[in-house]
């Protein structure tokens, strides 16, 4: 199976936009368990944060790119384009033919 430009192109995209995400979302949940259980040192505070925003950043940001290279593989085989060039916005929005 031959993996074309436009798969690829999907590829990337969802792995950036995926793993952008998951990096917002470990860090938010990672500091909200510190701050809750008052995890948190009571010196070096500055150092303590960035190992722990470094951390998750690179954690979550691996595991979203790799589940967002997929998605977007999958996504470039469902997107499909019309003849015209147009994409098709899905079944639930009525595509107009020119004729």
């Amino acid at each position: 199976m031959k993996i074309s430009q436009r798969q690829i192109r999907f590829a990337v995209r969802g792995a950036i936009i995926l793993a952008i995400g998951s990096i917002l979302l470990g860090i938010g949940i990672r500091t909200l368990v510190i701050v809750g259980m008052e995890m948190a040192p009571a010196q070096g505070l500055i150092a303590y944060w960035l190992v722990v925003l470094l951390s998750t950043a690179l954690i979550w940001g691996i595991g979203g790119a790799f589940f967002g290279a997929i998605l977007g593989m999958f996504a470039a085989l469902i997107w499909r384009e019309d003849v015209s060039g147009e994409q098709n916005r899905g079944f639930l929005v009525p595509t107009v033919r020119r004729t």
